[in-house]
């Protein structure tokens, strides 16, 4: 199960990096990192 989290966190990231002209889509993924591992 937090494989599968871990796996489409890498993959979002991934997508930011090849869309850097969406850079308001990185906090949520900085948010749920943060709700992940806290």
């Amino acid at each position: 199960m937090l494989n599968g989290l871990l796996i489409l966190i890498v993959i979002y990231v991934t997508t930011l990096d090849w869309l850097p002209f969406l850079p308001h889509k990185d906090q949520p993924v900085i948010f749920l990192i943060k709700v992940i591992w806290d």
